[in-house]
């Protein structure tokens, strides 16, 4: 191919003019008006033949100056794809884009993510009419923009204008794999492209190796999961690493709260943990309560430095309140802050449910607990078994059953939702319940198989602390001696739920405490119940402060969560109990959240979507001012911007035909030389420049070392021709006087 061809008529009227010259070129005959000598004979017919010689190789050294010179100016072209030599097939184009937020980083004039849609309408603008495209956005899931192959440029360009960068963390090899896929399943003779535009990050490409961080060596990956054996031959994979190669950032990643149970008169500390890319470095780090800034402290950053600063936040009023932790502006401002929601109680609710003998001691351990005389209920409250399914179970942060069952099937029900949500329940037995009334739940850490008489002899048993760091006994082992009570009777149970701990046993291995994790929540389930009637637990010493462990337990289960990761979907009930189909719900910028409603088991679940800005959302009850509902932060593995080194993209891709740019204009090269080819005027016309000076040389040599005829002959002044000829075309000639 040729971008000019009408050179090439140049090219062969060029070439045939040496060639002329060579034919017109008289041939020039030494005269002599001496008699014809051999000597003279021979040495003319030598000359000749030598002259001949020496314009053949002039002749060929223009010719190709001239051809070449024209092909230079005729530019041939050569494709380094398929070896299209006349011409371009149709083409199937792929373009994937990372959408994740990294993207956002500021290059200067313009962001990552406005780059690569700049190339990727380079790219749907430069195909042809019988080319096709599709467009994929590569987030935690791939999501298609043109899913399948189109060749409606228009269309593909203004979709393209109108993508929006996401909140999370992308992952390429599925999303690689789904346009593979789709380019696949054309089967007729078509050129393949995917173009994979990224900011270089490593992050997104840990889905291209095996977990030991190896590639895979086989066929047998999961879905989604990378697959090289799956790309076809025809298929040629661009990689544009549009990122800066040395970028650097700062970003509070995680706080932790102490105490997790904030109650009035609390002072709480903030511990902060930062993560930086790029070289150490000092920065500023500030906290910020209901949108005034309260505190600043510095700390170092980047490769090598481990600062973690903490803050204390004075005494709070009861409520809840929004907290960030910022650092300065840079390059990647979108995950500058962090929020959580800081919740300061006056008390600790409690449900106690059970008659009101049965519930006797633990009201009073209750009561006892809250400050107050046996009696009060400002901070529990008392219902039996029969109106526990109107209450709102949300409320409370722990609910103790005792002598409880049996109950209602949707008394039941309810109280496994609200420890799935993250609740607790502790679980007193009783001589009401049967061994069958336990096998409806589903939450328990086991079922009992029935209950134990305990042999007067062995009645009186020391308890054994089995997990002495656990949240429940921490504070009870060195604020206690060892317990003892005297038991009667007691729960037996032949196998637990395999997630099941024994807090605390018999001494002899029979459980008297266990504590089994149950969705975001937790159950516990003691072997006696909460009264005398099977020991006398209840008139123990440790009795009161095992009732105060477990209310603190139960309130720092999880029940409320002080920052929640940005998501598609948030199911309301185990993170926002209070949220009812009336609520309404409005992200940082005062927008409306969607709110989902669906059927599951009988019951109503809210679930509220697109949670993906991070910062406060609002919640608003029918009639009430809006309140703090839930932080939202993005994933701050993200944050992380340590790029890939080009050079491993090779080893971890494993195809063939790969091409690897680490910026736009290199990426275009690579396009050009593709679908145009590569010209060779350039090189022709270094070629010609070497030819012309080896032409030039050639001949200069030639017209020095040639000898006149007349110091061939040896003519005197006075006319006589001399007796010696000298040296000519390489023989030597020995003739006399004439």
């Amino acid at each position: 191919m040729f971008v000019t061809p009408l050179f090439l008529i140049a090219s062969a009227v060029g070439a045939a003019i040496p060639l002329m010259l060579h034919l017109m070129q008289k041939k020039n005959s030494a005269r002599s008006p001496f008699p014809t000598l051999r000597f003279l004979e021979q040495a003319v017919q030598q000359s000749s033949r030598r002259v001949k010689m020496e314009h053949l190789l002039l002749w060929l050294l223009r010719t190709l100056i001239m051809l070449f010179l024209g092909l230079a100016f005729a530019m041939p072209m050569l494709r380094t794809h398929n070896f299209a030599w006349l011409g371009n097939t149709p083409r199937d184009v792929g373009i994937i884009i990372d959408a994740s937020y990294s993207m956002d980083y500021n290059l200067g004039r313009e962001t990552v993510w406005d780059k690569a849609l700049g190339v990727a309408k380079t790219v749907i603008e430069g195909l042809g009419e019988n080319d096709r495209f599709c467009i994929y956005v590569a987030s935690e899931q791939p999501v298609p923009v043109i899913a399948e192959p189109t060749s409606d440029r228009e269309d593909g360009l203004a979709r393209l204008k109108g993508l929006k960068r996401g909140h999370a963390s992308s992952s390429l090899a599925p999303t690689l794999m789904a346009v593979n896929d789709v380019l696949k399943s054309e089967t007729r003779r078509r050129e393949r492209e995917i173009y994979v535009l990224t900011d270089g990050q490593a992050l997104p490409w840990t889905g291209f190796r095996t977990s030991d961080g190896e590639p895979e060596q086989d066929g047998t990956a999961q879905q989604g999961a990378w697959d090289p054996s799956s790309v076809g031959e025809k298929t040629i994979l661009f990689v544009a690493l549009l990122g800066a190669t040395a970028p650097e950032n700062v970003a509070p990643a995680d706080i932790v709260l102490n105490p997790p149970i904030l109650l009035k008169g609390t002072d709480p500390n903030i511990t902060a943990r930062l993560i930086g890319t790029g070289n150490a470095m000092e920065t500023v780090v500030s906290m910020h309560r209901d949108g005034e800034e309260i505190s600043r402290r510095t700390a170092r950053v980047g490769v090598g430095a481990d600062s973690n600063p903490s803050f204390s936040i004075p005494s709070l009023p009861v409520g809840t309140h929004a907290v960030s932790i910022q650092t300065p502006d840079d390059n990647l401002p979108i995950d500058n802050e962090f929020h959580f929601l800081v919740r300061v109680r006056d008390e600790l609710p409690t449900l106690c449910v059970g008659t009101k003998e049965d519930t006797f001691f633990a009201r009073a351990a209750l009561s006892a607990t809250a400050g107050g005389a046996p009696g009060s209920e400002s901070k529990s409250r008392w219902v039996t078994a029969d109106a526990l399914a109107s209450e709102s179970l949300h409320a409370y942060a722990s609910v103790f059953l005792c002598n409880a069952l049996p109950m209602s099937g949707q008394a039941s029900t309810a109280l496994e939702q609200h420890v799935r949500s993250g609740g607790l329940v502790a679980l007193f037995p009783g001589p009401a319940a049967a061994p069958s009334d336990y096998q409806a739940w589903q939450c328990l850490p086991g079922v009992p198989t029935g209950m134990e008489d305990v042999r007067q002899s062995r009645r009186k048993r020391m308890l054994t602390w089995e997990q002495p760091r656990h949240p429940m006994l921490h504070a009870l082992q060195d604020s206690l001696a060892p317990p003892v009570v005297t038991m009667r009777r007691h729960l037996a149970w032949d196998t637990l739920a395999p997630e099941t701990e024994t807090l605390v046993t018999l001494g002899d291995g029979t459980p008297f405490l266990l504590d089994r994790p149950y969705g975001q929540g937790h159950v516990l389930m003691f072997a006696v119940p909460a009264d005398r009637s099977w020991s006398d637990f209840p008139l123990s010493p440790f009795y009161l402060p095992m009732i105060r462990q477990t209310i603190e337990y139960g309130a720092g289960i999880g029940a409320f969560a002080p920052y929640l990761w940005s998501c598609a979907t948030l199911p309301l009930s185990a993170n926002l109990p209070e949220a009812t189909s009336a609520s309404r719900i409005t992200d940082p910028d005062g927008q409306a959240v969607p709110i989902r409603s669906a059927i599951i088991e009988g019951r109503t679940v809210l679930h509220a979507e697109n949670l993906a800005l991070p910062g406060v959302y609002s919640l608003t009850q029918p009639g009430q001012t809006p309140a703090p509902g839930f932080a939202i932060n993005l994933d701050r593995r993200e944050s992380d911007l340590t790029p890939l080194p080009p050079a491993d993209l090779p080893e971890l891709l494993r195809i063939k035909k790969l091409q690897i740019a680490t910026d736009s204009e290199s990426l275009l090269k690579l396009i050009k030389e593709l679908r145009v080819g590569r010209t060779f005027g350039e090189h022709l016309l270094w070629l010609v420049l070497i030819l012309a000076l080896g032409e030039f040389i050639y001949a200069n040599l030639l017209l020095k070392d040639r000898p006149k005829l007349g110091d061939m002959l040896q003519i005197k002044a006075s006319g006589k021709v001399g007796g010696h000829t000298p040296h000519v075309g390489g023989n030597s000639t020995k003739g006399g006087t004439t």
